[in-house]
């Protein structure tokens, strides 16, 4: 299982290359404008069009209706409870399509936020390394250390969470550049990239092995799937951006833009949504 996760996360890694050379504000919005395109077609294909047309129709009427009949408390509550059902029958047509858009758009939110949501790790702070190994015995013989040369220095004992099963290890990065933090657990030895350039474009932020390095944030190969540890995670600080002069996170700019080109292509594709 473990390949096939990984050519799948390969695969949306590749899709997204040709963004990464327009950089952060051109790229994310033509890649907003694109999903929204994306989302409306997947959408008009797995939704009953006429279905959804009728109910959208009756919901407007049960609106009229309230604003026609104010002075009658009966019809306004009727008219109440019939747009009420329509929206619920509304949002239940709507459901194949969330089903189908939903995890394909969720993996590709997290390859996003790898791009535009995170900033690379400060230089002279803290920076956590999380280490989940498979069983708390996997924790008795540790080594997490850079080579000589490095810029990391490990400033703190390791702590063990044994209901976590977790290492927390503290690092702190000296100088600026991509490093590699060298991890060995009960013979079990792999590196985790350490980026603290200023304009990294894509961060690796976590491993996993087996089938959860589909969702993995990470431009790094897959851990072994039986080695002794299961994931490492580096905890990166948000990237405060504006996108267009607007001071919003990048998820709330791409679901604008998005949703703005669906709302504009809806008629002339004739999908109502």
């Amino acid at each position: 299982m473990t390949w096939i996760a990984h050519i799948l996360h390969r695969t949306i890694g590749l899709l997204l290359v040709p963004f990464d050379f327009m950089g952060p504000l051109l790229g994310l919005t033509l890649l907003s404008g694109l999903t929204g395109v994306a989302m409306l077609w997947i959408y008009g294909k797995t939704t009953p069009q006429d279905r959804i047309k009728k109910a959208k129709d009756k919901m407007t009427a049960a609106v009229y209706e309230v604003r026609l009949y104010l002075d009658s408390p009966k019809r306004v509550l009727a008219a109440t409870g019939r747009m009420l059902a329509w929206t619920t029958a509304h949002l239940a047509l709507m459901l194949p399509a969330f089903i189908v858009i939903g995890p394909p758009m969720g993996l590709l939110l997290l390859h996003m936020d790898m791009r535009y949501g995170k900033a690379p790790l400060p230089v002279n702070e803290q920076v956590l390394v999380k280490i989940k190994v498979r069983n708390k015995d996997a924790a008795q013989k540790v080594s997490v250390k850079a080579s000589s040369k490095s810029p990391i220095q490990v400033t703190a004992p390791m702590l063990f969470i044994e209901k976590e099963k977790t290492l927390y290890v503290r690092t702190e990065i000296k100088k600026r550049g991509t490093h590699s933090l060298n991890i060995n657990i009960n013979g079990d030895s792999t590196t985790k990239r350490l980026t603290a350039t200023q304009n990294p474009g894509k961060l690796s932020i976590s491993r996993s092995s087996g089938f959860s390095s589909l969702w993995a944030q990470t431009t790094e190969p897959p851990l072994k799937p039986e080695g002794a540890i299961e994931s490492i995670r580096v905890e990166h600080p948000e990237n405060n951006r504006t996108w267009a002069g607007i001071p919003i996170p990048w998820w709330g700019y791409w679901l604008l833009v998005s949703f703005l080109v669906a709302w504009l292509l809806s008629r002339r594709l004739g999908v109502e949504l």
